[in-house]
């Protein structure tokens, strides 16, 4: 059983925030918890540019197998069809905008397997908002003629080709612009992978810089 949960700050005072109980499900916000497992992250976000926050995540449905621990990942979106300052949320949208996590550029087949992760950016400053993602390991496969390839701790990006105003997301590509920390770190026989990260102009220069952590199995 799955919920988003809210907790709202009573007092205005910026350095004694008090927050109130928690509200499950606040502004219309759900998860369909009968058929999924839960969302492996979160952002907040105005990806359709009309001035207030929309909800989007990624959601693991329901006929994964914890055994074989091999995900099939939707982007699901819920726009803000309320106000900037009071959000109404609509109803679930799975992988708007053209979103598919099962095809990657230059493959036939990508099978995304453990720690997904995501982050909603301008990655290429073109004022629109990107989609970057990361992964424990992958494989990636092509029928004809027959190749495969094995990826860990790999970095993904979907351009987002549309508008400001109205999105939509290309093909996934591996480690966009340098982006890519999968020589650094795990392979198949170490234990150590990317796990969680966030990209933001951290030195202040203008640009998106990246910052991460790694989590260690061992």
């Amino acid at each position: 059983l799955g919920g988003l949960l809210f907790l709202g700050a009573t007092t205005a005072q910026a350095n004694a925030q008090d927050f109130g109980p928690v509200q499950p499900n606040t502004f219309g916000l759900v998860i369909q918890s009968e058929e999924t497992l839960g969302l492996t992250n979160t952002e907040f976000v105005d990806l359709d540019g009309d001035g207030d926050l929309d909800f989007i995540g990624l959601e693991l449905p329901i006929s994964v197998s914890y055994d074989s621990e091999e995900y099939e990942v939707n982007l699901i979106f819920q726009e803000n069809e309320g106000s900037a300052s009071e959000a109404a949320f609509g109803p679930i949208q799975s992988n708007p905008f053209g979103f598919d996590a099962g095809t990657i550029e230059g493959w036939d087949q990508l099978e995304l397997l453990s720690g997904i992760d995501f982050d909603v950016v301008d990655l290429d400053q073109d004022g629109d908002y990107d989609i970057v993602g990361s992964f424990q390991y992958a494989y990636l496969y092509n029928y004809s003629p027959y190749s495969y390839a094995y990826v860990a701790n790999a970095m993904f990006w979907v351009e987002n080709t549309g508008t400001p105003t109205s999105p939509q997301f290309g093909a996934l590509e591996l480690n966009p612009f340098g982006l890519d920390v999968s020589a650094s770190f795990a392979s198949k026989d170490s234990e150590l992978y990317t796990y969680a990260f966030e990209c933001a102009d951290i030195d202040g220069d203008g640009d998106v810089d990246f910052l991460g952590t790694l989590t260690d199995y061992t």
